[in-house]
């Protein structure tokens, strides 16, 4: 399985060469506002949109990753994982949100990538964003 991790400027003129999921992170205050489609191409299996914020910052209200948005992630992965060769993953940056989600998702589903090779490669993951993925794939596990 292929692990792409792009920021938003790059995602939305990338071309899959295979069957691929994607996973578009925004900020919580670009729930109303329109964004760029990602390239139109039938190899994407399924698209998926998550709004939560990197940071808390007092002065404005910020969605931040929560056990809920977790689960309903692994869930979209879950039923897409089998149909697809590729995850794309993208967030503004590329640096934070979604490093820290595809370096949970290859620790989860043994995607074949290096972990440590890809914390290396994003030292800036998030890694409460990371802790969250992780733990609530170890609740589910359990139940």
């Amino acid at each position: 399985m292929r692990l792409t991790i792009l920021p938003y400027r790059k995602a939305i003129i990338y071309e899959p060469q295979v069957k691929t999921l994607a996973l578009r992170i925004f900020s919580s205050s670009h729930k109303n506002k329109e964004k760029r489609k990602l390239v139109n191409s039938e190899l994407y299996q399924k698209i998926s949109e998550y709004y939560f914020d990197d940071l808390f910052v007092n002065d404005s209200p910020n969605e931040l990753f929560s056990g809920d948005l977790a689960r309903r992630m692994l869930n979209d992965v879950e039923k897409s994982i089998n149909s697809c060769e590729e995850i794309l993953i993208h967030c503004v940056l590329g640096k934070s949100r979604s490093p820290a989600v595809g370096i949970a998702l290859n620790e989860i589903y043994n995607l074949g990538d290096d972990s440590q090779k890809l914390k290396n490669q994003f030292p800036n993951f998030n890694e409460r964003v990371y802790q969250i993925l992780i733990q609530e794939n170890i609740k589910t596990l359990l139940t």
